[in-house]
Order: structure tokens, then sequence, then C-alpha cells
């Protein structure tokens, strides 16, 4: 592939404007509006009678509500309510299993760093101070790592 056509692609893929970034606030009203979505999901089979119709602009305005101005999850709302209620349904799903992720936590966190937040959003995060080791590379690909190695364990 030619690199212009490949740039090409890259700058015709849809992106979502985050102009703000999250604030720990933020996570109990990601999670309200997931539940408005997901009962509208549930409940309303089809979003193209009129009835379902107004459930389903009401549930999504419900949950505009709860998402702040400027999130990326705000910005895919705005555009899920711009598409034909029929196209909408499987990207509002999608929405609602971003919203309610929760990644697994497969080991406890060191001392200081920050915990999970949210998918898909922008975070100014604090870390602690780390220390740097470095080793020279002699060799093999392989030298570096016994003398790092040793290192990790003695401290």
């Amino acid at each position: 592939m030619r690199p212009s056509v490949f740039v090409w692609l890259l700058l015709s893929l849809p992106v979502t404007a985050q102009d703000r970034l999250l604030q720990p606030a933020d996570l109990p009203a990601r999670t309200t509006a997931a539940r408005t979505l997901k009962a509208v999901l549930e409940v309303v089979r089809d979003p193209t009678g009129d009835p379902g119709r107004a459930r389903w602009r009401a549930a999504l305005e419900e949950a505009r509500k709860h998402l702040p101005a400027g999130s990326t999850a705000r910005a895919t709302l705005d555009g899920i309510a711009q598409r034909p209620a029929e196209r909408a349904a499987s990207a509002l799903a999608e929405l609602v299993a971003d919203l309610e992720f929760r990644p697994v936590r497969e080991a406890e966190l060191p001392d200081g760093v920050p915990g999970f937040q949210a998918l898909d959003e922008l975070e100014l995060r604090a870390y602690p101070t780390y220390r740097l080791v470095r080793t020279k590379m002699r060799g093999r690909s392989t030298a570096a790592f016994w003398p790092l190695f040793r290192h990790i364990q003695s401290h």
C-alpha cells in the first residue's frame, strides 16, 4: 500500500471528538447513563414505530443529560442520535458496553498507581516516581536480561 493511500485511509476514519478530561465524579453519571440506555435497548424492540421512537428519543436525551459535555461518550451518543433508529441499536449497544466496561484486575497495582477509570476517555494521571536501571548490551540479545533481573530480585 502506498503511504499516501494509507494516510488518506487514516484521515477518513471517523473520530469522536473529546475536549474534556475525565473527572472522577463522572463515573457514577456514566453508570446511570448506561443503565438508562440498556433499559431502552431491552424494552424497545422496534424503535421505528411511533411509541418505540418516542421512548427511544426520550432515553437518548435522558442519558445525554448524565454524560458530561465534551466527553467521548456524549459525542458518540450525539452521533448515534443522528442515525436512523433501525441502524442505531447496534451502535447504542456498543456504547452501553463501553460505559459498563470494567477491566479484570489480574494483580494488585503498586502503591501510588491510580486505579482503572473509564474506557475511551482521556484522563490526567499522577504516577509515583520511579528508578531507571540501565545495563550495557553486550553480545547476544539476552545479555542485558540477567543484570536487570538480578537488580529486580534484590530490590
